[in-house]
């Protein structure tokens, strides 16, 4: 059987973060002879959400990778792996961004948690579709917190993001940090990617990732679109996800992924249809 791996944001929904009927249609003609995954920065909860918003049908069929790789777990929702920021690197994280005032949102047990009721927070649990808990003293509540956090997300305009991306690369040990979305810097274990967690998820089902159909479209999307012959990059993918891409598609406001999936059921010859949209990568 095929296998079928889905970014959401900025693939499966367009830039107003819904998914468009021609793509919901072809999610579901796609699902009933194919293997789905589906690979996102979301927590576990904002993507059970959408899709239950959008694809009902999913719910106990795709298998989900969230968390950019941080928790992986098949469509029966049986845990096959999580890997959580070590607590007393995710409270030194924390004190930086105090001291600099920089705005940030931790996740533990897939709740979230910041320490001000603002617009950011507001418009990211519209974007994302999840509630949101404000909590005075994020770093006490790592401290007693049973785990460690999944991740850590910082939302900012993207010149300033690039700054503090290169920081936490050069000070801070145990974690990473990618872009996710425009305004978007996840940071995360440093063993975490979708790359990994996609091979250990088709380790479980039994699949070939090298043959897998792969969308994204964002900095955190690379590590899974290398791993196979079948990568898509969305055509508003950023530059860098489209040089390690096969084939480059129409946008996720022209519904990309649908136009895609219709040429694979219906048989046709996608390099032609790259080509003439926009270009494909050898």
């Amino acid at each position: 059987m095929d296998l079928f791996v889905f970014d959401i944001d900025g693939t499966l929904v367009d830039s107003k973060v819904r998914m468009s009927g021609r793509t919901i249609r072809a999610l579901e003609r796609i699902s009933k002879q194919a293997e789905i995954v589906i690979c996102t920065g979301r927590m576990c909860s904002s993507t059970v959400n959408i899709l239950k918003k959008y694809i009902p049908s999913f719910l106990g069929k795709a298998n989900l990778i969230t968390y950019n790789g941080g928790r992986v777990e098949d469509a029966k929702g049986t845990l096959i792996y999580e890997s959580l920021i070590d607590k007393d690197i995710a409270v030194e994280i924390s004190k930086y961004f105090f001291s600099k005032s920089i705005y940030f949102q931790i996740y533990i047990d897939d709740q979230l948690y910041t320490y001000e009721d603002c617009d950011k927070i507001r418009d990211y649990s519209l974007h994302a579709s999840v509630e949101y808990i404000i909590h005075e003293d994020l770093i006490e509540l790592i401290r007693s917190a049973p785990s460690g956090p999944n991740k850590l997300l910082v939302i900012d305009e993207p010149e300033r993001l690039g700054s503090i991306q290169e920081f936490i690369g050069k000070y801070f040990s145990g974690v990473q940090s990618v872009m996710s979305f425009r305004n978007y810097l996840d940071i995360v274990p440093v063993d975490v990617s979708k790359g990994n967690a996609l091979e250990t998820m088709t380790l479980k089902l039994g699949a070939d990732i090298s043959e897998a159909f792969v969308f994204g479209d964002s900095q955190n999307d690379i590590s899974m679109l290398q791993l196979t012959e079948n990568s898509f990059a969305m055509g508003n993918s950023t530059e860098n996800v489209k040089n390690v891409c096969k084939y480059i598609i129409p946008t996720n406001d022209e519904e990309g992924v649908a136009q895609i999936l219709e040429k694979i059921l219906d048989s046709s010859d996608i390099d032609t249809f790259c080509n003439s949209r926009y270009s494909s990568r050898n």
